[in-house]
């Protein structure tokens, strides 16, 4: 009898155990999503905008060289002639909205080149060294001799020091020979600059006597 009333005091304790045991809820897809959503680290996102060909101020418009398409593998005399507003002719005359006479600046700085000699230094510098070029209708008083306007061109800070040059040469045949050769060198380094320009031309040609 005894042994009997033992085994049933075992089957209730028992039961009563499993009764006060709380049951597992079943995991869910929500469950999942909710765990691997803790998990998920979002990344920095930098959204970095690109600036226009054309910036308009109250007393300049600024175009913006990096904008230009094809400026990195052009010459500054070429992104010149690519400026809307400006004009070049075949003698290297740089000309503003129409105006001639434009005085042109290198970071503010006045060349004091003839055209010619202005036209063949611009030609030496790449146009991937350039940041922007100033267009200035109405000058201030500042520049007194710039009446028809003014062009400065501001090269980029971190440009690379050194050597660079561009050399050209041609020859033409008609009833005698022609040719000509150039060779332009452009040397920088921190605010020193300088520019050299050789030439040389060779025309063949006859006497005749009476």
């Amino acid at each position: 009898m005894k042994a009997i009333i033992a085994s049933i005091l075992i089957l209730l304790t028992a039961t009563i155990s499993i009764a006060q045991t709380p049951a597992s809820k079943p995991t869910t897809a929500k469950d999942t999503l909710k765990k691997e959503a803790k998990d998920i680290k979002l990344k920095e996102v930098f959204i970095q905008g690109k600036k226009p060909l054309i910036q308009m101020e109250i007393d300049k418009t600024i175009v913006n060289v990096g904008a230009m398409i094809s400026s990195s593998t052009s010459n500054t005399m070429e992104v010149l002639e690519k400026t809307p507003g400006v004009t070049i002719d075949a003698n290297g005359n740089i000309s503003l909205n129409g105006r001639t006479g434009v005085m042109v600046l290198i970071d503010g700085k006045q060349t004091y080149m003839s055209a010619g000699d202005l036209a063949n230094y611009l030609k030496t510098l790449p146009g991937s060294s350039l940041d922007k070029i100033e267009l200035i209708d109405n000058p201030s008083s500042k520049y007194d001799a710039a009446g028809n306007g003014i062009i400065n061109i501001k090269l980029k800070k971190d440009r690379t020091a050194g050597i660079i040059g561009s050399l050209a040469t041609g020859y033409s045949q008609g009833e005698l020979a022609r040719s000509n050769h150039s060779l332009n060198l452009n040397y920088n380094r921190k605010k020193l600059n300088l520019f050299s320009n050789l030439g040389y031309s060779r025309d063949k040609g006859f006497a005749q006597d009476n």
